[in-house]
């Protein structure tokens, strides 16, 4: 178990190397990490894997050569030892703490090991002591010596390079990668210098603000504090994990509030933010700062709405309350990281072009759009017009007013510790007596019917998808329904193309409402075929449509209808996402918190009646539209 413990410390060390590299001006790769495992009873392997752009492999592959031979003559430094040993030491703590919550999966998971391969299952609070014990014994030449045997001189050693077939793609040679493995181990190298931040993380004096009123929401255990600087807060105390808090904040405006021209650097803003780091941190020294904590907080700017959201351990809240006290005062603004994310976005498109699946889902965006401009697909030139300092502009006029902010807090919360920092970190934060909303853009979905062939790919597969839309007033009563609906289709449509025709491996139906910027609902029906089966599927698909539109459901199916929700209800209010995803739900569609007294009650009485009547509202074949994915048309 100890020698597992030295293999684990190495592998995180040169993983968060390769982690630093990508995030360079000029990554060599978009992606990379490495393992070491026990590949059968007698054996392990160690081995790095990449993601790079299709025409910078030989780049990636070099890189990954330079950092195996790195570690291997140089090994690691005290500084990065103390980062894994701190992480791991944290992460075995949080499976302690979460003890006797563990999913059942898991549990199966390690008796399947035992039982295949006699792997010991001494269970968590055995292993945490152990690695308490253990860890402090491990030393960084142990570690060092163990990493420097894993690299070979090229004997038992497997490269594969995949890339997609296209034009200017080329691929390295066997020659070519043989060279290129030797002549690493004599190139001239550096060993690594870990550049760790010595400023204090957050060293602002704060004083506090005040909580203006309170309002409890006992039916569903919920306290609302309206906070001095307007900020809205809501907190839900559980016991559904020992060790867990998740946050979300909202408020309506989003990419909507700006026009067409900025729209592409108002997208990015938040994923921009996510690479560039928080005040006086990028984000290499704000990742070696986090890793022995537990705690994450990311941003988004989506489409009628920006939002913060996060979660953290007990022992780190307070770090995350000054990641979100930062979010909203000193964003950084990084040319490093906007060079680096532009890279991985080129190398990202570049690979998805080459993907059937990708290709088709853009063709029904866009479609489904009435060709919108914000429903284009990106290309390379979109990225080449993206301007940092915008979007870093954007990014801070949607996080610097946080008056109009509902900020939920759900989980492992005691309050009376909860509420100190939330008084020193977000009624402090700057806001304005201002209430924004969104701007409707007018993206329209097409009326009429719609049939779309799309050729892509050589592979014998084929994608189906049949959408219906149209208006529908929005309640919570008419989500559940409308919920049932999308169960019940999509039980009666895998009996028949999957059990009856043996067509499919998967069919799934949703239908879902939505309130802003218009009432609309979709009904989506997908599944995947050959192709020459897809168009008698669809046609199969349809026909079980009309079936209910006719007849509704019979008792049987509304009985597993029923069964499934209600069940799924029984699991999902004792999950702290569930709650957050309700709760902010609830507050963003301006809906009744105890609604959620009202749904099993809502369920337990659908009829076929109301299945018969939802069928011909949302599966309305006056607006529909049909899309097939199909392989390239070979030349005769």
């Amino acid at each position: 178990y100890r020698s597992s413990l030295v293999d684990q410390l190495a592998v995180s060390a040169l993983s968060s190397r390769l982690d630093e590299l990508r995030q360079q001006a000029q990554p060599p790769f978009t992606y990379g990490w490495t393992w070491r495992s026990q590949s059968s009873h007698t054996n392990s392997d160690f081995g790095y894997y990449a993601i790079c752009d299709p025409n910078k492999m030989q780049t990636a592959y070099e890189a990954v050569l330079d950092e195996n031979e790195r570690m291997r003559r140089f090994g690691f430094t005290e500084t990065e030892f103390q980062r894994a040993k701190n992480m791991m030491l944290n992460q075995y703590e949080q499976y302690y703490n979460e003890r006797d919550k563990t999913e059942s999966k898991s549990l199966v998971r390690e008796l399947v090991y035992h039982y295949l391969d006699n792997e010991p299952v001494p269970g968590i609070p055995w292993e945490y002591e152990q690695v308490k014990k253990l860890i402090p014994t491990i030393t960084l030449d142990e570690v060092n010596k163990r990493a420097a045997t894993w690299p070979t001189d090229g004997r038992n050693c497997v490269v594969i390079m995949t890339a997609p077939e296209k034009d200017g793609v080329k691929m390295l040679s066997e020659a070519e990668i043989k060279t290129m493995y030797a002549a690493a181990r004599n190139k001239d190298l550096k060993p690594y210098n870990d550049a760790v931040a010595t400023t204090p993380f957050f060293d602002k004096k704060l004083t506090s603000g005040k909580i203006a009123s309170t309002k409890h929401v006992k039916s569903v255990g919920v306290t609302e504090w309206k906070l001095s600087n307007g900020v809205t807060v809501l907190v839900k105390p559980t016991d559904f994990k020992n060790d867990q808090v998740l946050f979300d904040a909202f408020s309506h405006g989003g990419t909507s509030l700006y026009d067409d021209k900025e729209y592409y650097d108002a997208s990015i803003a938040s994923g921009l933010q996510e690479e560039s780091g928080l005040g006086g941190y990028n984000n290499i020294a704000l990742q070696k700062y986090l890793s022995d904590k537990t705690v994450s907080v990311s941003t988004s700017i989506g489409e009628l709405d920006e939002s913060i959201s996060g979660t953290s351990s007990v022992k780190d809240l307070e770090t995350m309350f000054q990641m979100i006290h930062l979010t909203f005062t000193e964003p950084r603004k990084d040319s490093a990281a906007f060079e680096a994310f532009k890279q991985q976005r080129i190398t990202f498109l570049r690979n998805r072009g080459a993907s059937p699946r990708a290709v088709f889902y853009d063709s029904v965006q866009q479609i489904m759009s009435g060709q919108h401009y914000r429903r284009k697909p990106w290309t390379e030139q979109t990225v080449t017009t993206l301007n940092m300092d915008a979007a870093h502009r954007i990014l801070r006029e949607r996080f610097s007013d946080a008056d109009d902010f509902t900020f939920i807090f759900v989980g492992t919360i005691d309050t009376t510790k909860l509420k100190p920092m939330v008084l020193q970190y977000i009624a402090t934060l700057p806001s304005k007596p201002t209430v924004e909303t969104f701007t409707d853009r007018n993206i329209k979905t097409p009326r009429g019917n719609v049939e779309k062939a799309v050729y892509k790919g050589t592979e014998p597969q084929s994608t189906v998808q049949i959408l219906f839309t149209g208006t529908a007033p929005y309640s919570r009563v008419n989500a559940v329904q409308a919920a049932a609906l999308g169960q019940l289709m999509s039980i009666k449509l895998r009996e028949t193309l999957r059990e009856e025709m043996s067509g499919t491996y998967g069919v799934g139906c949703n239908v879902t409402l939505s309130q802003f910027p218009k009432q609309e609902f979709r009904s989506t029906v997908s599944f995947g075929s050959s192709p020459e089966n897809a168009p008698k599927l669809k046609q199969a698909a349809l026909h079980v449509i009309d079936s209910v539109k006719q007849h509704g459901a019979s008792p049987k199916d509304i009985a597993k209808v029923k069964e499934l929700m209600l069940k799924g209800r029984e699991t999902d209010l004792k999950e702290n996402n569930f709650w957050l995803r309700y709760l902010q739900n609830t507050l963003y569609n301006k809906l009744d918190p105890e609604d959620m007294n009202h749904f099993n009650d809502q369920v337990k009485a659908l009829t076929a009646g109301d299945f018969k009547r939802l069928a011909n509202l949302y599966f309305n074949d006056q607006n529909m539209a049909t899309f097939i994915l199909y392989p390239e048309k070979k030349e005769p």
